[in-house]
């Protein structure tokens, strides 16, 4: 999926001038919600960004299905966290259909195309 997103995973590669700020903030977020959701067994994460709450929520959560449309940033994540268990489908979120069912659905720090100025 050739896609304008792949052009943000700088953001993401572990080099970025907000990372201090990011890690502090994005390790705090996903252990917030796995002490608020106790027995929930699915998530479904729209988005990888940085990976820090998709590494955490994998190991908590049963089933966890990620949603990312940027190869570039999925293969950063896999390098950055290889041994993550989460099952990881490189869609637009507005392109995925299931019938599956999610405990909880999460998404945060989310960049969308209709939010990017034209050009």
């Amino acid at each position: 999926m050739d896609d304008v997103l792949d052009g943000h995973v700088a953001a993401y590669n572990g080099q970025n001038l907000y990372d201090y700020d990011n890690n502090i903030q994005l390790n705090w977020y996903p252990r917030r919600v796995m002490g608020l959701m106790g027995n929930a067994k699915s998530i479904l994460e729209l988005g990888l960004g940085h990976g820090f709450t998709t590494a955490l929520f994998s190991e908590h959560f049963e089933r966890h299905l990620v949603l990312d449309a940027s190869r570039a940033v999925i293969e950063n994540f896999k390098n950055r966290f290889p041994y993550c268990r989460a099952e990881i489908i490189e869609t637009h979120f507005e392109d995925f259909v299931t019938d599956e069912k999610f405990d909880l659905v999460v998404f945060g720090f989310i960049r969308s195309m209709w939010m990017t100025p034209w050009r």
